[in-house]
């Protein structure tokens, strides 16, 4: 099934079951075609575990951007990375990356530049819940900003 047939219609049955079965007993021809583009810079989720869940984190990568109403489909090219064989890597060993260009997501943060979000893109998961935990509510409570009666004066007389 083509991606683009795919993305409207998605028949993740079929997707799943051929991460089920070994490959030695799969009777699914695949049609494989090898493109060269530019280097591109991605922002991976990552997928850590059994081959069979993988569905369940690319569900998570399509919902998330869905929510914000920036799907990555329709502005950007996406990408499924393998790390490995799923019929022969140990469950707690294999990884897969479903990615978006990360221009996509500097625009949808309003980053100037990829740069910028690059060091976001970075942080693992393990490093972002550290910095979360070091963070302390503030002691004062948030006050009203009040101008001070200069200020009024001053924008009065405009």
């Amino acid at each position: 099934m083509a991606p683009g047939r795919f993305r409207r219609a998605p028949n993740w049955q079929i997707w799943s079951a051929v991460f089920v079965v070994p490959h030695f007993s799969r009777g699914i021809v695949m049609q494989i075609r090898i493109v060269e583009f530019q280097p591109t810079c991605v922002a991976p989720l990552s997928h850590w575990g059994a081959p069979g869940l993988v569905n369940a984190s690319v569900q998570r990568f399509i919902a998330w951007p869905k929510q914000s109403g920036q799907s990555p489909v329709q502005s950007s090219r996406t990408f499924g990375i393998p790390h490995g064989n799923p019929d022969t890597a140990p469950p707690d060993e294999f990884r897969f990356d479903t990615c978006v260009d990360i221009s996509v997501i500097a625009l949808w943060l309003g980053h100037e530049s990829p740069a910028t979000t690059h060091q976001y893109v970075e942080a693992d998961l393990a490093m972002k819940e550290r910095a979360l935990a070091r963070l302390q509510e503030p002691e004062a409570k948030p006050r009203r900003y009040r101008a001070p009666d200069s200020l009024i004066d001053f924008l009065r007389t405009l």
